[in-house]
């Protein structure tokens, strides 16, 4: 049996593309060990990969790239500095001409990190979404390439995503949350919250310090706040559950939904609310001062104390007892 010479020459070409793309699938691995003394800080600044951060027992510090793409380090620069109490890891494309803008990257790209839990860390990445767990030291982490998740930190943590939403969960800090990608999720929360979504809406639970929270994406929600609460939104509703014992009042603002408040009728509090897009409900003992109209209520709850401003353009306002 004769073989065409055309037919060997596209088994030729076919043999070849098939070499070529094992070898653009041989994965890439980059291993980093170093010591970090108590009080050493971690620093990243990566336009590529999905980041997991977390710390753990000792002194040592992993830093670990894997990618399903083979010529990795053709295409980026991996560079680690350690001095001045910090330890730096940076990722820089090595084609940074002008034409390296019309360039996509495909490929996956993690970046796993290891850093003793009282490490101080610091995260920038544009390639994906940041995971921390586990630390105890401040946090600080922005990401543009997807959401941010971090669970059990003793420290203060500062967060901002424009790729996704932001979840955070069991902090003993002071925590600040900003989102343009998604919704702000936050439970457990042992300090002050200062939280900020244009993507999507605020869901707060078990807030022990004061809130601050403002979306114009969604509604806002705080379950068990124990400090005083400052929350508006123009993107939905807005309720507050405050904890037992909250005397502590606010400002709550909606024109984008209804509010409702649930309060501890033995905590004293001023009570100013009205709105201009429906009427006020209230079902706890309250000594209304001045003018008593459907759409607003003054008066004094359980004697008064700090006010409690709310007022809502985008719906009623129901004032609820615990």
């Amino acid at each position: 049996m004769q073989t065409h010479p055309r037919s060997m020459a596209s088994a030729a070409v076919v043999a070849g593309l098939l070499a070529v793309g094992s070898a653009a699938a041989e994965p890439f691995r980059l291993e980093k060990k170093y010591d970090l003394a108590t009080g050493d800080r971690f620093f990243l600044d990566s336009p590529i990969g999905g980041v997991e951060l977390r710390g753990v027992e000792g002194r040592q510090a992993l830093i670990m790239v894997t990618s399903d793409r083979g010529d990795l380090a053709d295409r980026f620069d991996f560079r680690f500095e350690q001095a001045a109490g910090q330890l730096k890891m940076v990722v820089e494309p090595r084609d940074k001409g002008v034409l390296s803008w019309f360039k996509q990257f495909r490929g996956n790209v993690h970046i796993t990190i290891e850093v003793p839990r009282a490490t101080p860390v610091e995260l920038h990445t544009s390639g994906g979404g940041i995971d921390l767990s586990s630390l105890d030291a401040s946090v600080k982490a922005n990401s543009s390439g997807g959401g941010i998740k971090l669970a059990e930190v003793h420290g203060d943590v500062a967060l901002s995503s424009s790729g996704g939403g932001v979840d955070v969960r069991v902090v003993q800090g002071s925590v600040r949350l900003e989102s343009s990608g998604g919704g702000v999720r936050g439970e457990s929360l042992g300090g002050s919250v200062y939280a900020d979504s244009s993507g999507g809406g605020i869901s707060l639970k078990v807030v022990s310090g004061d809130v601050e929270a403002r979306s114009s994406g969604g509604g806002v929600e705080v379950e068990e706040a124990g400090g005083r609460v400052t929350a508006s939104s123009s993107g939905g509703p807005v309720k507050v559950l405050f904890a037992a014992g909250n005397a502590k009042g606010g400002e709550l603002d909606s024109s984008g939904g209804g509010i409702v408040a649930t309060l501890d009728p033995e905590a004293g509090l001023d009570l100013d609310a009205g709105t201009s897009s429906g009427s006020v409900h209230c079902n706890l003992p309250v000594t209304v001062q001045g003018r008593v109209s459907s759409d607003s209520l003054h008066g004094k709850v359980h004697g008064g104390g700090a006010l409690l401003h709310v007022r809502s353009s985008g719906g009623g306002i129901t004032i609820n007892s615990r």
